[in-house]
């Protein structure tokens, strides 16, 4: 990841893998799991794509109970 996306001043969120950038730059970085990002991403494609809006609590179940099917 280039460096420069990485030097808002107050910090921002991303997934998992930036632990080591956070320690070293002391910047407030949030770190979530790639499972709470994945079904915002796709409600909010489902609602793109279709106009309509997302069974966000269904779509949520369904990627936490189908996750460890494909571990």
């Amino acid at each position: 990841m280039p460096l420069q996306w990485l030097q808002s001043p107050s910090g921002g969120v991303v997934v998992e893998q930036i632990r080591m950038v956070r320690e070293e730059t002391q910047q407030a970085w949030v770190i979530v799991d790639g499972l709470e990002v994945l079904p915002e991403q796709a409600i909010a494609q489902f609602e793109l794509m279709t106009g309509r809006k997302a069974p966000k609590r269904r779509m949520r179940m369904e990627v936490l109970e189908n996750y460890h099917r494909y571990e």
